[in-house]
């Protein structure tokens, strides 16, 4: 179930900052191209992992046209389907939310509400991501509490992507 709601809920967000770039004038870029590494903390403040948190990092080549769009380091997952963004520009920063839908083969149905900002910094070599989940999970044989995470994504670029093909 860990796995389901984590993919779920970085697909979702990675979905409303690409949606809501392509309604919007931003910069030019979001990120400088190059090979960027990640670290995430997710706090669960309600659901089934309430007070527990998780830490992750990564590394990712971005290339000139994932560029073009808010990192987040996550994964296109199949099967979610999300409304169109709100988006809102303010002293550098992208503020977004939206809500998303998503079903597993298991049966499981997932309502997830996110609600973003995210932060380049004046060069475009490293960037700040905060934002609230909101998860509602249903069609389990055993009810599943609504869960409520803080997410915090910081990036910085590190150099020239080590090899082609690396990036996602």
């Amino acid at each position: 179930m860990r796995a389901f709601r984590s993919t779920v809920v970085l697909a979702a967000v990675l979905a409303a900052f690409a949606a809501a770039r392509a309604g919007a004038n931003p910069p030019p870029a979001f990120q400088k191209p190059g090979e960027w590494h990640y670290q995430s903390e997710t706090r669960y403040d309600a659901g089934p992992m309430s007070h527990g948190d998780v830490h992750n990092q990564w590394s990712v080549c971005v290339t000139d046209a994932a560029a073009q769009t808010p990192p987040s380091g996550m994964p296109h997952a199949a099967g979610v389907k999300c409304d169109k963004p709100t988006l809102q520009v303010a002293k550098g920063s992208y503020h977004t939310g939206m809500t998303c839908t998503a079903h597993s083969a298991n049966g499981a149905d997932s309502l997830i509400r996110t609600d973003f900002t995210f932060t380049p910094s004046p060069d475009r070599t490293s960037m700040v991501m905060d934002g609230t989940v909101h998860q509602t999970i249903t069609g389990l044989p055993v009810a599943i509490p609504p869960a409520v995470m803080h997410m915090h994504i910081t990036g910085t670029r590190v150099g020239a992507c080590a090899a082609a093909g690396k990036a996602p």
